[in-house]
């Protein structure tokens, strides 16, 4: 991956990753943070799951669980990553400018993928009520074979626990 200007396939990132979530509410003057496991597999043909789940701590020590599934598709023009509704949210396309509309809010991102054991999406979302900067984090467990995944988050199809301005 390294030095390569293709973007891997997330088919090359099967497996668990060790999550972490910074979360700033400029709006409410608030940081967070998530810190949890991800889990890419298979789902069948040209389809990734990619769960999470973990655990959001905020400033004011307050803790609740948290869980978010996605898929990853590919098509014709590549891959795309989907919200549980099954609606378009990104590309998968490392090092160029990713948008996602919703209602009023734009979403502005950047998926960066370093190497193998690390990968780190952010996104800045400007809108009427929201000003967030979401910067995750994804690095593989020292020790753990990228088949072998440590637990399986839900893939329920929701992203429970997250505070309502931090949701697509």
């Amino acid at each position: 991956m390294r030095g390569s200007d293709v973007t891997p396939e997330p088919t090359q990132l099967l497996g668990a990753w060790d999550l972490t979530r910074r979360i700033e509410d400029r709006v409410a003057g608030e940081r967070m943070s998530v810190r949890g496991t991800a889990l890419l597999e298979e789902h069948g043909p040209g389809e990734v799951l990619w769960a999470e789940s973990g655990e959001l701590r905020r400033e004011d020590g307050r803790r609740s669980p948290v869980t978010r599934t996605l898929r990853i598709l590919r098509g014709d023009d590549g891959w795309t990553v989907h919200l549980p509704d099954g609606s378009p949210f990104h590309r998968w396309q490392a090092r160029s400018p990713l948008v996602h509309l919703c209602g009023a809010d734009v979403y502005r991102g950047r998926l960066e993928l370093p190497d193998e054991d690390r990968w780190a999406l952010t996104w800045q979302v400007r809108g009427p009520h929201k000003d967030l900067l979401l910067v995750s984090e994804l690095e593989r467990p020292a020790g753990r074979s990228p088949a072998i995944p440590a637990h399986r988050p839900g893939d329920d199809g929701t992203a429970r626990g997250l505070p309502p301005s931090a949701r697509p």
